[in-house]
């Protein structure tokens, strides 16, 4: 009867930690999905920024259209197109010079994106920027 008992608690005790071993395998994944989607979600806005910059310079943006060119690039970086080529390669390499340009020539060739712009942008900033698109 004591080793039946014994092993009634074993077979108690070894489910209860099975269960909590799932448990904690269960919240590590979703805190690092959690993690990577934030992860993510700063090199978008860094890349961004970087991109508003380098066409706020470019085309001479005021503030407003900083913003709204800003909100413009999140949206397709966001893209399922856009993400499957930021996962080719590593974040630093996009975050330089060459990033800049590799991404905007991507972005220029998005038809979405030029027509957002051309609702943005006033008939000066227009012509530059066709004529950096050529």
């Amino acid at each position: 009867m004591k080793k039946l008992l014994f092993v009634f608690i074993a077979l108690a005790v070894a489910q209860v930690s099975a269960q909590e071993i799932k448990s904690v395998k269960s919240t590590e994944k979703a805190m690092t999905s959690q993690t990577s989607k934030m992860q993510s979600d700063t090199m978008i806005e860094q890349l961004a920024s970087s991109q508003t910059r380098s066409l706020a310079k470019k085309l001479a943006l005021s503030d407003s259209q900083s913003e709204q060119v800003s909100n413009l690039v999140v949206t397709h970086l966001k893209s399922p197109k856009m993400q499957e080529m930021l996962a080719m390669y590593s974040p630093e390499k996009y975050l330089g010079d060459s990033g800049t340009a590799a991404i905007q020539s991507f972005l220029f060739k998005e038809k979405s994106f030029t027509n957002g712009l051309g609702k943005i942008l006033n008939e000066d900033q227009m012509t530059k920027f066709k004529a950096m698109n050529k």
